[in-house]
This record gives C-alpha cells, structure tokens and sequence, in this order.
C-alpha cells in the first residue's frame, strides 16, 4: 500500500503536478513510518517543495514577498532532507539527502549516537531477496514484503490523509500571507446549527420598521396640445397614500393613448406600412408552347453496326485467331491445346 501511493506520487512528480505529488508522499510519511523506501518519500517530498520555490523564483512579484514565500518553501525541502539524515542514516539513499542540503547552502545535522542505533536496527531488521523470493514474486504473484521491518510498531490507526485540495489551499495562504502580512486573518465559518435556524427566530431577528414606500411622480406630456401626432398621456390615481397622510403623491398607472390628430391621422404619428407605389401589377404572361421534335435521322439510314440481324440472332464479329485469345470465342481442340501461340 505504501508502495502505491509513493508510485503515484512519482506519476504526479513526473507531470509537475506539484501539490498532488507532496499530498501522496506526505501520506505516506505519515501512515507507514516503517515503509523501507522511506528515504526517498522523503526525498521526493523536498524536490516537490524545492520545485514550488523555484516556480515562486520565476513569478513576478514584489521582492519581500518573494523572499518570505522562498523562506516557507526552502524550510519544507530542507525539513525532509533533515529527516532522512537524522532519522534514516542508514538508508541507501542519505547521500543524495546531504547533498541536496549542501546545494542549499545549509549545514547538514549530525545524528546522535541513539538515532545511528535505530536507523541500523531499523534497516538490519529488512530481509533479503533470495531466489525462492523472487521465484514467488514471479510465478505465485506474492505481495513484495521482503524488504518489511520486522521490528518498530506501526500504527493501528490511519491518520487523515493528506488531500491535494488542501494543499493547494495551504499553497494560496501562504501566497496571500507573505504578499499581504498585514491583512486580516479571514473569519472562521459559521457552524452549521447556526445556518439552520428556525423560521420564527429568523422572523423576530428581522427590523420591524418597514421601509418607505416606493413614490411615483407622474411624467408631464410633451406638446399634448399641439397636433403633430403625439401621444396623450393620462393619469389614473391610485386610491392610497402613505400611511401618515402627508404625502401628496399619488401612486396610479400612467396610460398612453396615440392621438387622433395629426401627420400620421388616427395612427399616433407613425407612417402606414407599405410600399411606396401601389400601382398593380400587370397580369402574368402564359409561356409559348414549346416546338415539336424533329427526327432528323430519316427511316433506312442506320448505321450497319446498330442495325438488327433478320432472323434475330446476334452474330459474333470476326477476328483473328493470331492476334487474339482463343479463350473468348471457339475452344482449341487436337493439337491446337498444347499450341501456346
């Protein structure tokens, strides 16, 4: 199982999908401490941070901010690379962690006596493969525990696994974080008995004030007198007004009627429809019958390939035994068989 999620974290490290690639290992790191390829989880955990403080390197921003989100990312690389040295010492791969440390310009901790001890205890406990092993592997398709430990205690319970949603969100406050110190931590989110209170506490929370009603002030007509087609606009008045009395205004329906005068006559002003010369058409023509055919081929002047045999039977057209296949007409017989000309 360990050995599946560090595979996929690899699948992931190889299209440069940086937050899944440190959610898979960090999964690993935390559920199987034992696991014996362990040194290069974590190995690969601080290439992942390495590679998002490059990527941070390459972006344009403002230079303290740049440094902060740098600082966040180095100290995540060289923490795992911390790991393998200190905790795994004796791995195969130690080497490749302290020199990472060493291009980081970091110094390289030095393990005490105890942790020397566990981590050779640790890898002194893992078995060897041997040919029935391998044999197993192969034929039986065994599950690969050879490299096991076979001391240590591993944990009964999986802790909660890490998600690459929640690293990209870790990844987005760290951006906000070192580009906006100073901003306000956002407010945690309300519980969720909070939202789901009853109507009549949400009806009592509410102002009892009610709000203003909406005034309507009635829109003069322009030029209603004057007879150049305009429409008249007339007023209807509502039958309430606000609740103390004092307000004047009047909340009705505004109807707009064209006017029976004008350029347009009854039409409000605006132009019949239609073209401009009504004059009809004139009537359709009929079409002029079409010509008679003529056969211009006179009875008795067909050409002797298309005229028929008089007794109805097809003749077959000579040819020449020499320069065409026998095949297609009379069959050879006698000698004429074995004649390959």
């Amino acid at each position: 199982m360990a050995t599946r999620e560090a595979e996929i974290g690899l699948f992931y490290s190889t299209h440069a999908n940086w937050p899944a690639t440190i959610a898979r290992y960090q999964t690993v790191v935390d559920t199987y401490p034992l696991y014996s390829h362990m040194d290069d989880t974590l190995i690969g955990l601080g290439d992942a941070y390495e590679a998002e403080a490059r990527y941070v390197r390459t972006l344009k921003l403002p230079e303290a901010g740049k440094a902060r989100l740098e600082k966040v990312y180095d100290d995540q690389a060289a923490a795992a690379y911390r790991k393998v040295v200190l905790e795994h010492n004796a791995a195969p791969h130690v080497e490749d962690a302290k020199d990472r440390l060493a291009a980081m310009n970091l110094p390289i901790p030095t393990p005490t006596p105890e942790q020397v001890a566990a981590s050779q205890a640790l890898e002194n406990s893992r078995a060897q493969y041997k040919l029935k092993d391998r044999v197993g592997l192969i034929i039986f398709r065994k599950p690969d525990v050879v490299t096991a430990a076979r001391i240590g205690e591993a944990p009964l319970t999986d802790p909660k696994p890490t998600l690459a949603p929640s690293v990209t969100r870790k990844v987005i406050a760290d951006f906000n974080g070192a580009l906006n110190p100073n901003a306000p931590t956002p407010a945690p989110v309300a519980a969720a008995a909070d939202t789901t209170e009853t109507p009549a506490a949400t009806t009592a929370a509410a102002p009892a004030t009610p709000a203003a009603p909406l005034q309507l002030q009635e829109v003069p007509t322009a030029n209603a007198g004057s007879g150049n087609g305009s429409a008249v606009m007339t007023s209807v008045p509502g039958a309430t007004s606000n609740s103390s009395g004092a307000g004047s205004n009047s909340l009705g329906v505004e109807i707009v009627s064209p006017s029976s005068t004008g350029a347009g006559g009854g039409n409000g002003g605006l132009k019949a429809v239609g073209p401009e010369n009504s004059t009809p058409l004139p009537a359709v023509e009929k079409a002029a019958p079409a010509p008679d055919a003529v056969n211009d081929i006179k009875p008795g002047t067909q050409p002797p390939a298309q005229t028929a045999p008089a007794n109805g039977k097809k003749v077959k057209p000579d040819f020449d035994k020499s320069d065409e296949s026998s095949s297609k007409h009379k069959k050879k017989k006698g000698l004429s068989k074995i004649n390959p000309f």
